[in-house]
């Protein structure tokens, strides 16, 4: 149980954190992109015998060079172009699933254990991983605070003042990529996305500052892992879907925690 709240907290540090880039650079279809895609990832990595790890960072390097090639399909709005991307390589996963549920007798539990993930799987090992993938954001953002919001307020101005920050939007996309392949197995590949964007949401709503949202998000997002974890053995269903419940709860209370502010 120590070993699952620890696991909680570290989790919701890294997804808030991540998901308030996410809003600021107006990528929430990202998230939802490489979480769909993923699931390619690793019915590939299964139908080879390979670790789910370099399937999932396969596909994410081909979402990030599909960015790239999007520049010359300027006609195209990006969020269109990722959701063609996404439920493209989302087809394209359950049908190799599919394929190995049909031929090389895996159970269609498989799948769903893909989709909704369980964070009961999480043992020493992957706790190592997402303790120091943890340390490592944090250090990045506290380093690189200023280039990350100029990068963000105005991309050109900000490559014009630093020509570093150009590599800002690879930097952030590879973590969000490494972030998917920690912890989709453990969390979902249909609940990664609102995982992400529920507590930046509801720190959007009531934050006055960039700094002020991150901590909030960081907050809510580790709340909404715990009471997921509280509600699922209290009521004995999964944690994960549990914990996004909780969090479209927390998102109804601040809006109307808003509203009050408001007054």
């Amino acid at each position: 149980m120590t070993r699952l709240i620890f696991s909680a907290i570290l989790l919701g540090i890294t997804f808030g954190i991540v998901g308030c880039f996410l809003m600021w650079m107006r990528h929430a279809f990202l998230s939802d992109a490489l979480s769909h895609s993923a699931i390619l990832g690793v019915s590939i990595s299964v139908l080879f015998g390979i670790s789910p790890l370099w399937g999932i960072t396969g596909i994410g390097l081909l979402i990030a060079l599909s960015l790239y090639y999007h520049k010359y399909c300027s006609n195209i709005p990006k969020d269109s172009w990722l959701n063609l991307i996404s439920y493209s390589f989302l087809g394209l996963g359950y049908t190799v699933t599919h394929y190995l549920a049909h031929h090389k007798g895996l159970t269609l539990g498989y799948l769903e254990s893909i989709l909704f993930g369980d964070i009961l799987l999480i043992n020493n090992h992957d706790l190592q991983f997402i303790t120091f993938f943890a340390i490592f954001i944090v250090c990045i953002v506290f380093l690189f605070w200023k280039m990350i919001i100029r990068s963000i307020l105005d991309t050109e101005l900000a490559q014009i003042h630093n020509p570093k920050s150009a590599y800002i939007f690879p930097i952030f996309l590879g973590i969000l990529v490494i972030l998917l392949s920690l912890t989709l197995p453990k969390v979902g590949a249909l609940l990664v996305p609102g995982m992400l964007i529920m507590p930046a949401c509801c720190a959007a709503l009531i934050a006055k500052s960039p700094e002020k949202m991150i901590f909030i998000a960081v907050i809510i997002s580790i709340s909404i892992f715990l009471m997921g974890i509280f509600a699922a053995f209290q009521f004995d269903f999964p944690i994960s879907p549990m914990a996004v419940i909780c969090g479209f709860g927390i998102f109804i209370g601040t809006i109307g925690l808003k509203r009050l502010m408001s007054r």
